[in-house]
């Protein structure tokens, strides 16, 4: 015992030290097609074009290129009771999207449907990796809750493709001096990256007044550049409030 709470607490410190990284995280509930958190920007793809484009703008946030938004199906399109457009990179889509922002942010999420480990998401300030995920990392964790398995619709898509998770995903960067202005959405295999609500906002977890406690959904990884760091299940919540201690502990000082 003595040996994992101090494996838990080197973690938790090099958490707090460092300034460069994103925490990921999974929605706690599942079927749920949205981010709980407030003053947020959500693109849909509802009112979007079906089919290939060079560009697609998202209003007041960016441009996606080039795009392929497909038509509900049971592989992607959140909400019920049949879904809705989606994005998709492979498959009939372009291999890679990218996502340029007018105004860096801080916080980025999606609705991940029929997930699969052949997805790549790369998040730059500049020119500069600020951190690239593989989706490969979230499958034992989502996986391992059943709830998550198959496309939750309740329509004529409800539980089907029980083998693959849905679930929305957060990336929430560590603290306020982590931002990023391209995202960077990559799928080279043909499985497909399927994804839908899109979702930003400029500051991070605790940034905006009445956010605390822990981050919000269950702790997948913390990533910065091209490493990816697991976060063990029983450091999910020591992590979590560390880092909103760290938010609060850093404004207070700028207060003084």
């Amino acid at each position: 015992m003595r040996t994992s709470l101090s494996l838990l607490s080197s973690l938790a410190l090099a958490t707090a030290s460092a300034h460069a990284a994103i925490i990921v995280s999974y929605a706690e509930v599942p079927g749920q097609y949205n981010s709980t958190l407030q003053n947020t920007s959500v693109i849909d793809f509802n009112s979007a074009t079906t089919g290939y484009q060079e560009s697609l703008t998202w209003s007041g946030v960016g441009t996606y290129s080039p795009v392929t938004v497909n038509a509900a199906d049971v592989y992607g399109g959140a909400g019920n009771p049949d879904g809705s457009n989606y994005l998709v990179q492979g498959a009939n889509g372009p291999s890679a999207t990218t996502l340029t922002l007018t105004n860096p942010v801080s916080y980025f999420g999606l609705w991940w449907s029929a997930g699969d480990n052949q997805n790549v998401l790369e998040f730059y300030s500049g020119t500069d990796l600020v951190a690239r995920f593989t989706t490969a990392s979230l499958l034992t964790a989502i996986t391992a809750d059943g709830g998550y398995m198959g496309n939750p619709a309740t329509g004529i898509f409800g539980d089907g493709n029980g083998t693959e998770p849905y679930a929305f995903v957060n990336f929430f960067g560590e603290d306020e001096g982590v931002s990023w202005d391209r995202i960077v959405f990559t799928n080279e295999s043909g499985s497909g990256f399927e994804s839908d609500n899109h979702t930003v906002r400029d500051l991070t977890w605790g940034g905006y007044g009445g956010e605390t406690g822990p981050l919000p959904g269950n702790l997948v990884a913390r990533v910065e550049g091209n490493n990816v760091t697991l976060i063990p299940e029983p450091a999910s919540a020591v992590l979590g409030m560390l880092g909103c201690f760290t938010l609060l502990l850093r404004r207070r000082r700028a207060s003084i």
